[in-house]
């Protein structure tokens, strides 16, 4: 195996393999956006341009498309939008270049072929998803994150250092089961 580091890539989900991550330490996106650190917040809007990239085309394999990251937002492209948006305003108020990506972003919305409105995700509120972030968050960057120090990590399973809210990892999260009621509903 090639040695992430190599490439820029630090793994901060599991021991093994590479990562993806959306931070959600707060249950309120201007917060998140605000409380993040310039390397997480610039990181956010490439990470979040992939991820969107991958669940809006609607793909069923490939790579990323079962990473935690992805399946946690799937369903949610509206919110996520929304969420990266926030991420946008903070960048450019810290006068970190966004437009490559933000524009990226902008046509994945335009020609997306999948792409669900006007849901928060199933997950949105629960602590242990926050937390995690919250903790991870500290053990990336103690100084920045020294507020977070006491907060407990609680992760999914004994694999990662998150708690992801899906199934494969959280088994009381179905994002199947969930997602279907909320096809119906609307």
């Amino acid at each position: 195996m090639t040695n992430p580091h190599l490439f820029g890539i630090i793994d901060t989900t599991t021991t093994i393999g590479f990562n993806m991550q959306v931070f959600v330490p707060f249950q309120d996106t201007t917060l998140i956006a605000k409380s993040l650190d310039n390397k997480r917040l610039n990181k956010q809007l490439l990470e979040g341009r992939q991820l969107l990239n991958i669940n809006a085309s609607g793909r069923t394999k490939g790579a990323w498309v079962n990473h935690p990251a992805a399946k946690m937002v799937r369903g949610y492209e509206g919110w996520f939008f929304d969420y990266l948006n926030e991420i946008k305003k903070e960048c450019t108020k810290r006068k970190i270049e966004t437009t490559n990506n933000w524009n990226a972003i902008k046509d994945i919305r335009k020609n997306a072929n999948v792409w669900e409105d006007g849901f928060e995700p199933m997950w949105w509120g629960d602590n242990r998803v926050h937390d995690s972030h919250k903790a991870n968050l500290y053990r990336k960057d103690p100084i920045h994150y020294y507020d977070f120090r006491n907060v407990k990590n609680n992760p999914c399973c004994a694999r990662c250092l998150y708690y992801w809210p899906v199934a494969s990892h959280a088994k009381e999260y179905n994002e199947e089961y969930w997602l279907g009621r909320l096809v119906n509903a609307g």
